[in-house]
């Protein structure tokens, strides 16, 4: 991804402050004193934003919404903030962005998100039907067949570890196919209407389906032996030569 895109906004951000600060201290009396206000004025006026814990957490999303600050999560959430009022006047004023130029890349970023999401779900799809079904099929036929021989070789003979792991796998199988239904379903009622509206069902919908889905796959992955797993793990693809 190109960091063309932040460093517009931040630098056209900065050069709206520092066109106020300048307007302030060009009229000023006495220059040492106006900055020290500026200083003061500043911190006093966005001191809210600041906050030294991690951003990241349930604590920060609590003390954002105590403090009045937008907690935007989302891609789909936070485009529309291009588009405000407030925004437009900002690039136009110092004629980095006409209200035509910025409408224009609103719809185009809505559109590669939900282009992106489609990709992702599609392969997931693709993935989970090809390559994990079968492996865990595979496998937990093999913990049948293992189950089978060890009880008709040796009487009474222990089998919890294979029991255990076919029991978990088949019940995270069968909840792995439900989901696979769900997202291929709600992957085909996508539609290309209106752009918002389109990036909010793959958001709240199509995205949604394939968390639910990884669950379930990531859970597989964690009982299977890994020599029976379709794909290298993120050891094997670091360290592996």
């Amino acid at each position: 991804l190109s960091i063309a895109d932040p460093n517009v906004v931040l630098n056209t951000i900065v050069s709206e402050v520092l066109d106020d600060f300048c307007d302030r201290l060009e009229k000023a009396e006495d220059f040492s004193s106006e900055v020290f206000s500026i200083v003061r004025d500043t911190y006093k006026a966005h001191k809210r934003i600041v906050f030294n814990g991690d951003g990241y957490s349930e604590e920060w999303k609590k003390e954002a919404k105590k403090r009045g600050l937008l907690n935007l999560s989302s891609t789909v959430d936070a485009l529309p903030m291009l588009i405000s009022d407030k925004t437009i006047g900002t690039f136009s004023r110092y004629g980095v962005f006409s209200r035509t130029e910025l409408e224009s890349r609103y719809e185009i970023m809505l559109e590669n998100y939900s282009k992106t999401i489609n990709i992702e779900a599609l392969t997931m799809l693709d993935m989970v039907k090809k390559d994990v079904m079968p492996a865990v099929s595979a496998y937990t036929s093999k913990l049948a067949d293992a189950i089978v021989k060890k009880k008709a070789a040796v009487k009474d003979c222990g089998c919890k570890l294979e029991e255990g792991l076919l029991k978990k796998l088949s019940a995270h199988a069968d909840r792995m196919y439900d989901k696979v239904l769900v997202l291929e379903q709600v992957e085909s009622r996508a539609n290309s209407g209106d752009a918002l509206q389109t990036a909010k069902y793959y958001h709240d919908t199509v995205l949604k389906a394939m968390e639910e889905l990884r669950v379930d796959v990531d859970e597989i992955e964690m009982n299977m032996s890994a020599l029976d797993w379709p794909y290298s793990s993120y050891g094997q693809l670091l360290f592996d030569i």
